[in-house]
């Protein structure tokens, strides 16, 4: 179930729910829903049946990434659109909002590939160096633990520039 909630703020992030847009369509509701429920199936076959379903566990995963990377590529592109917009119009683009959303965006898709690869590489070591079952999931969880942090440090509560920032009333 952790891992299905985990997956399912990584999609929402990704997505842009409350970050570029305040709601989400249906279909994509029922999009995520239906990828969450097959993370949480998956993850719970895997989990009762140890290696027997590992074919499954790893489309999902990937069919996840897939989803993940895609949604973070249309919301770079849709502030890169509107970066240019702001650029035409006569304004700083660096002074905005959605430069900093931009700059968080790019961190986000940066610790999501490390995170891929460290997985990758934590999975082929775990399988062909260490035969103990402790041993991959140590290291699973070290992973996974990165992505936790790198992602709440990217996303932690801030202003969004300085241009922007609350002043206190002068009394």
């Amino acid at each position: 179930l952790i891992k299905a909630l985990v997956w399912l703020v990584l999609i929402l992030v990704a997505k842009g729910f409350s970050i570029t847009r305040a709601v989400l369509s249906r279909r994509e509701m029922g999009t995520i829903a239906l990828v969450c429920f097959l993370a949480f199936i998956a993850n719970f076959l895997f989990n009762q049946f140890n290696s027997f379903f590992i074919l499954l566990i790893m489309c999902v995963y990937i069919g996840n990434l897939w989803y993940i990377f895609l949604a973070v590529a249309v919301n770079k592109k849709a502030l890169s659109h509107q970066l240019v917009l702001i650029a035409q119009a006569g304004f700083r683009p660096s002074t905005t909002p959605a430069h900093d959303k931009l700059r968080l965006y790019n961190k986000f898709q940066t610790a999501m590939i490390v995170y891929v690869v460290l997985d990758v590489i934590g999975f082929f070591l775990s399988t062909f160096f260490f035969s103990e079952s402790y041993v991959r999931f140590l290291i699973s969880e070290l992973v996974s633990i990165f992505l936790y942090i790198a992602v709440a440090t990217v996303f932690r509560l801030r202003a969004f520039s300085i241009y922007f920032a609350r002043t206190p009333a002068l009394d």
